[in-house]
């Protein structure tokens, strides 16, 4: 089964944007030793906070058009809903930047528990708008199978992310410097990826953009923003939802351990989760399209990711503080203990992908919605109440146990939904 899998169309693409994505996280990791060594955790606790907040509304900037970028069968519908997407993205990050004129940052400041934090929200629509152009880029690229411009992406965008960081943190720029390389490094590389695989369409996406064909492709993938845009922007908050109660009850010293744990155990994560996330969406929703079995693939999918990730983070679950204290300085012990939990979570994480494509590709959204909904509940319950009565160990703790148990849930159930399918058709 195994060398069918790896001969295969889908694992060959996978490999293909794989590549860009590792010799990007390569740099990083390269980077974070240095990074470490020139800057506080308190410098890295802020830039965590700006990044959770710019990243919670990016992710959810086009409301979720972008997929169906992917899952339109016409294209002339996902040029339609590709101008949809970048006129809501450049809406929002607008809106944003009207609230923070009018004195929305000191609301936004306050409720982060982070006065310093006023200082570098004026950045936030800019680093908005890069991600939300290069979610729709990416979809662009991947409905025309073109991988190459989007492993280059990755590579580019972190190289000069990693570069400029460096450079800023050696001039003492402090949290401004993060935040600046961070946005230009974004931007330099969504350039990258739009010039090669959105520009030579320019043709037909101008054709797409006119506000009625925008508001007929609106309303034919209304469920996109109805639940998958409002389920990813929960996702998006219980993943930043430690960075808010940490610094509140803890202070920016620990949201910086945490921001280099989640940065470090997402490594692997990144390396392969948007490459197998775009492609088995494509695979996943081309079947299905045809009325071919999806399970197997699916199944497939996990079980590679579950040996891949149990590989990963064995050791960081064993050896979490002995391995972050010799990388990145004994000041960074703590944030190993950190990722002996936190890499339990991003197993799963791993693990989910094909549910991801399974629910949105059956448009189950309203059910993984309500999956998202619930564990919130519990999450926000359990940092409240352990952060209040224990230390941050046991916060974190708490906090990944819980995303460990909904994770695998979701992850049988999607599986079931596949399952079920195939079976009516067959």
């Amino acid at each position: 089964m195994f060398s069918k899998l790896t001969s295969s169309v889908l694992l060959r693409r996978v490999g293909m944007l794989s590549v860009g994505v590792a010799a990007g996280q390569a740099i990083t990791l390269l980077a974070s030793p240095v990074l470490t060594r020139l800057l506080d955790p308190q410098t890295f606790g802020l830039f965590g906070l700006f990044t959770s907040l710019a990243f919670l509304i990016g992710n959810v900037s086009s409301l979720r058009y972008d997929l169906g970028i992917v899952l339109a069968k016409g294209e002339g519908m996902a040029a339609s809903l590709w101008g949809l997407c970048i006129t809501i993205v450049f809406s929002i990050a607008a809106i944003f930047g009207l609230f923070l004129v009018s004195g929305g940052g000191d609301i936004v400041a306050r409720l982060m528990s982070s006065d310093a934090l006023t200082d570098v929200l004026p950045w936030v629509p800019l680093q908005v708008i890069s991600i939300g152009l290069f979610l729709s880029g990416s979809q662009w690229a991947t409905r025309h199978k073109v991988y190459r411009p989007q492993a280059l992406y990755q590579f580019s965008r972190a190289a000069v992310l990693a570069s400029l960081q460096i450079i800023t943190a050696f001039l003492a720029w402090g949290v401004h410097g993060l935040v600046a390389a961070q946005i230009i490094a974004f931007f330099f590389a969504a350039g990258v990826l739009i010039k090669q695989a959105v520009w030579p369409h320019r043709r037909i996406l101008m054709h797409g953009y006119s506000w009625r064909r925008m508001k007929v492709a609106a309303i034919r993938f209304r469920r996109l923003p109805q639940f998958t845009a409002p389920q990813d922007l929960l996702t998006s908050l219980t993943q930043n939802l430690p960075y808010f109660i940490l610094g509140s009850f803890f202070g920016a010293n620990v949201v910086g351990w945490y921001w280099l744990t989640i940065r470090t155990m997402q490594l692997p994560i990144n390396f392969i989760s948007q490459s197998i996330r775009q492609v088995l969406l494509q695979h996943i929703s081309a079947r299905v399209n045809n009325r071919q079995r999806a399970f197997p693939s699916a199944l497939k999918a996990s079980l590679g990711l579950a040996a891949f990730g149990g590989v990963i983070f064995s050791p960081v679950i064993a050896f979490g503080p002995y391995i972050f204290g010799f990388i990145f300085g004994d000041e960074w012990r703590e944030a190993g203990e950190y990722a002996r939990w936190v890499g339990l979570w991003m197993l799963t994480v791993l693990v989910k992908i094909p549910a991801w494509c399974i629910f949105h590709t059956y448009g189950r959204q309203k059910l993984q919605f309500i999956f998202e909904i619930l564990m919130f509940i519990c999450q926000l319950m359990a940092l409240l109440s352990i952060s209040y009565n224990y230390d941050s160990v046991y916060a974190i703790a708490g906090y990944t146990s819980i995303c460990v148990v909904f994770n695998f849930v979701m992850i049988v159930t999607a599986l079931s939904i596949a399952r079920n399918n195939d079976k009516e058709w067959s």
